[in-house]
This record gives C-alpha cells, structure tokens and sequence, in this order.
C-alpha cells in the first residue's frame, strides 16, 4: 500500500499500525460482547435488589417474631396474675391462709422470671411487662403487696419454717422487683 492511497472503507488502523478488516462475524461477536456486558450489569443489579429485598424480609421477619413473643409473654404474664388472683378465697388479707399465700408468691415469681427471661437487655420493655403484670393482678393482691410487712400468714406454714421462709424470700423479692411500696402522703399529691 502506499502512502497517499485512499483507505478502503472496510478498514481502520490500529495504533501499531495494523490493517483489521471488519467481515459479518466480527459485528455479531461485537454485538454479543455488548449483550453479555448488558447481562452481567442486569445480572450485578438484580443481585443488589435481591439482597436488598432479603434485608427487608429478614427485618420484617424479625419484627414480627418480636412481637408474637411479646404477645405470648402478656398472655403468659395475664395467666400468672389470674393464677395468684383465683389462689386468694378472700378479700380481706387476714383471713389468708399459708397456702393461698404461696400460690400467690409462686405465681409472683413466675411472672418475675418469664420477664427477666424474656428482656435480657431492655430496661424499657421490661418496666413495660412490669406495669402490664400489675395492671392484671387484683386488688387485694397490689393492695397487700403495697403494705409495709408481708400477710401475717406466712409466718404461719404449719410447723414447716424452711417453706415459709421461702414464701417469705419470694414475696418480698417480687415486692421490691414489681416496685411495690406503702403509700404515701407525697404519692397522692397532684
């Protein structure tokens, strides 16, 4: 080829100089080059959307399972306070007997412990289950557990001291855990 002769319209140099002519074959693999490009920036993108939505669902999943669990941790806590409200044969706390009492305190304890079980780490769900709790019991019960000094009756276990000692641990245990204290003047102030 000489220096001045026009290029054929089916030819381009490369920097290094050489001729590449372009026949059927090279578009069509160029054209697929350009497809499989397409494809894999399709294929990076779905795969971005994908893990996005998996993201989603795993959070909503996650959400959900949260609140099944609170849902049956009320129900358990509601059994509880029903358990220790059905124990007591009578309102007036003197005439409890050691039994009723018991029941009582097992039943507190019970709710005390599928609470610290179930919020390990979250104070405000735990003072949330905690006013739930209360909100169930009856008002005998918040009303003896407000008092100063547990019912007389635990004291009186039938000789068996270990037992009423024990019922005595749990009463005030749940005492102090569910933040029952004696009224006072300041509480019913505005």
């Amino acid at each position: 080829m000489r220096v001045n002769e026009p290029l054929p319209k089916t030819a381009f140099f490369l920097s290094v100089g050489a001729k590449v002519s372009w026949h059927h074959s090279d578009y069509i693999s160029l054209i697929s080059a350009i497809g499989g490009m397409v494809a894999a920036g399709s294929a990076a993108f779905a795969a971005f959307q994908s893990n996005r939505s998996a993201r989603e669902s795993s959070k909503h999943q996650q959400e959900l399972a949260r609140f099944e669990r609170n849902r049956y941790l009320r129900e358990l806590l509601r059994l509880d306070a029903l358990k220790a409200s059905e124990s007591l044969k009578s309102p007036n706390s003197d005439e409890w007997v050691f039994s009723q009492i018991a029941n009582v305190a097992n039943a507190l304890e019970s709710a005390r412990l599928r609470i610290l079980e179930a919020t390990t780490e979250n104070n405000d769900e735990t003072s949330h289950f905690k006013k739930y709790f209360k909100s169930q019991l009856s008002h005998e019960i918040t009303k003896a557990l407000s008092h100063d000094h547990p019912p007389e009756c635990i004291h009186h276990s039938d000789g068996v001291t270990m037992t009423g000692l024990k019922v005595n641990t749990l009463w005030l245990r749940n005492k102090a855990f569910f933040n029952f204290s004696p009224l006072r003047l300041e509480d019913l102030a505005p």
